[in-house]
């Protein structure tokens, strides 16, 4: 009985902690991960993300990478379902409260876009490319495909890119690679006297070298190469996404930065012209 009453004490409740355990994460986050994938056979190639290909491409060192991939996705998610079982089943009820809250962070990463793009432009003038806000989706969307409406095409890639920039950036960056820097500097870091000494400069290198690179792979195409402006913005928002991920969890992480990233595009798009060429 005691044992029991221990473990159920233990087990995660309420909201903020049910949707911070990985588990539950994994299975909210699935459907970004569809949209994603099943965007890409309508817009391919345009839609691929960076991260997604480098995903991709591990896998396909173990054999062909969509059978890999499926069998990966497969086991993960009967693990978390097993997982979830235990600890109170899959509380769709989440969903809606978890979407509130993550726009509510992707609204604060809005207005620090549009408060650095302000103060960028001003002081900022000759370091190029400043933000997303302020490129253009002609070469990331391509042309709409015939018969598209501009308008429809735009709002389809904007989800679609969205959905895989959120769900791959934030597993490598924040589920794969933070979660390794944190555990290899607090390895480094602490001592046999006090194991928990220095927890916090852990995280904080962590943090700020997953951010450092998060930034960085934004510029990997030679065309848009690495200025102080850009690096700055990215790594502030990736350093925010990360302690997002540490405080609230993997799918709050996925969640903050798709519909971050849709407001992004859509307002791409509004600034391209897709929306009063469909009128």
């Amino acid at each position: 009985m005691g044992r029991s009453r221990s473990r159920s004490e233990a087990q995660p409740t309420g909201y903020f902690q049910r949707t911070q355990t990985l588990s539950l994460s994994l299975m909210y986050v699935l459907p970004w991960l569809l949209i994603y994938e099943i965007g890409l056979v309508i817009l391919q190639p345009q839609a691929q993300n960076a991260a997604g290909v480098i995903v991709w491409l591990l896998f396909s060192l173990l054999g062909p990478a969509h059978i890999v991939f499926n069998l990966v996705v497969m086991l993960v998610i009967l693990v978390a379902a097993l997982r979830i079982r235990k600890q109170g089943g899959l509380s769709p009820h989440y969903v809606p409260l978890l979407v509130v809250e993550t726009t509510v962070w992707a609204v604060l990463m809005g207005g620090f876009a549009v408060v650095f793009t302000t103060v960028a432009q001003e002081n900022l003038p000759t370091l190029g490319l400043l933000l997303p806000l302020e490129a253009g989706v002609g070469d990331l969307f391509g042309a709409p495909p015939e018969g598209w409406n501009p308008g429809t095409f735009a709002i389809v890639s904007s989800v679609v890119h969205s959905a895989g920039a959120g769900f791959y950036e934030e597993l490598v960056f924040r589920l794969i690679l933070l979660t390794v820097l944190i555990w290899f500097f607090r390895k480094l870091l602490s001592s046999k006297e006090d194991p928990r000494r220095n927890q916090f400069a852990a995280i904080f290198l962590a943090v700020l070298i997953s951010s450092v690179l998060f930034a960085l792979a934004h510029h990997l195409d030679p065309a848009n190469p690495p200025t102080l402006a850009p690096m700055i913005f990215r790594t502030v928002c990736g350093a925010f996404l990360a302690v997002i991920f540490i405080l609230r969890g993997f799918a709050a992480a996925v969640y903050t930065h798709t519909i971050y990233d849709i407001f992004v595009f859509l307002v791409q798009s509004h600034q391209a012209g897709y929306f009063e060429s469909s009128e």
